[in-house]
C-alpha cells in the first residue's frame, strides 16, 4: 500500500540535515479527493445549517467555515505544488 502512496523517496543530505523528497503514486491523488469531497460535504452541511439554526447559533457554524479555510486553502495549494514546505509540520 505504501507503495502506492509514495512511489519514490530520496534523503538529500544539506547543512540543516536531512530532507526527503518523495514523488506521489496514484492511490495518494485518490485519497487527496476523497478527502476534498468529504471536507467539501462537510462545508455544505454547515451553510445548510447556518441557514436553519436561530441566529444566536449563526455565528458558531461562520467560525466554524471560516476556521476551515486557512488549512484547507494551504493543502490545496501543498498538493498542487504551489508552496513547498520546508518545515516538518509534525513536529509543532
Amino acid at each position: 500500500m505504501a507503495l502506492f502512496v509514495w512511489e519514490s523517496v530520496v534523503l538529500n543530505n544539506t547543512p540543516y540535515g536531512s530532507i526527503a523528497h518523495y514523488s506521489h503514486g496514484w492511490w495518494f491523488y485518490v485519497l487527496v479527493y476523497y478527502s476534498y469531497a468529504l471536507i467539501l460535504l462537510g462545508i455544505i452541511y454547515l451553510l445548510i445549517a447556518l441557514y436553519q439554526f436561530p441566529k444566536r447559533y449563526s455565528w458558531q457554524v461562520r467560525i466554524l467555515l471560516f476556521s476551515s479555510l486557512v488549512p484547507m486553502i494551504s493543502n490545496i495549494l501543498y498538493t498542487l505544488k504551489v508552496i513547498i514546505c520546508m518545515v516538518s509540520m509534525s513536529r509543532l
